[in-house]
């Protein structure tokens, strides 16, 4: 079977896939997005039971300092909608000692040159001797990341708190309607370059770009986009992702 040639792919369609995809489309650059589930979305997605509420599944909150995030969901035709908390709510936010260290790695962690990449989990170990603390703070990234830290580029942690330094909380509001209206919005352009169900096995690079390969066939790329969470990366058998 002959590859099929294009300009750029993308690996993924979940949120930064196809936020990436309506870029290049916007700039009339020729992509193709290979996505190995049946839908778009990747962690969002909505679920209504019945008639009378939807259950989010994956994200739920988002604060006004995310702002790609804010704009998406006012681009799709919904608002930010501050999150109704009742009076009889309790919120367990007191800081303990234990808890206080937090902080503390976040700020050795910004200290940390990252000149070798390791993976999250490594860094506990390396900064830390209480053992209990280290389940405490690895329970404490997995909830926000929603990965393994085993798994996690402790140098892609540091770039992100670098980009979000937002002192909000993340559970200040929510979106007036269901996230997957996003995910329909981002689609709506983009659809017909969008193939599902076709999982990636291989990123080899090669003289021209790279040769992407899928249960399906064999693409030829100038560029790739690697949208996929840490936990697939490491999957792909390549020679490549490391780059990326």
């Amino acid at each position: 079977m002959a590859s099929k040639k294009c300009q750029t792919i993308v690996v993924g369609a979940g949120l930064a896939g196809l936020a990436a995809a309506n870029t290049f489309d916007r700039e009339g650059i020729v992509y193709k997005v290979i996505e190995a589930s049946n839908r778009s979305g990747g962690k969002v997605l909505s679920d209504r039971p019945n008639s009378d509420f939807v259950f989010e599944l994956g994200p739920q909150f988002v604060n006004k300092d995310m702002t790609e995030m804010a704009h998406l969901i006012e681009a799709s035709g919904m608002e930010m909608k501050e999150t109704d908390v009742p009076e009889n709510a309790i919120s367990i936010s007191s800081m303990n000692q234990e808890i206080d260290k937090l902080t503390d790695f976040d700020t050795r962690l910004e200290d940390w040159d990252g000149q070798v990449d390791e993976c999250l989990s490594a860094l506990y170990d390396r900064f830390f001797d209480d053992e209990v603390f280290k389940k405490i703070i690895s329970s404490n990234h997995a909830e926000l990341l929603n990965i393994n830290p085993e798994h996690v580029s402790a140098r892609a942690l540091k770039g992100i708190n670098a980009r979000y330094k937002s002192e909000m909380s993340d559970l200040s509001h929510q979106s007036s309607r269901p996230l997957n209206q996003a995910i329909g919005y981002l689609e709506k352009n983009i659809a017909g370059n969008i193939f599902y169900k076709d999982p990636v096995q291989q990123v080899l690079e090669t003289k021209e770009g790279y040769t992407i390969i899928t249960s399906t066939g064999e693409y030829e790329a100038t560029s790739v986009i690697m949208a996929v969470p840490p936990t697939v990366s490491p999957n792909l058998k390549e020679q490549c992702i490391k780059k990326h």
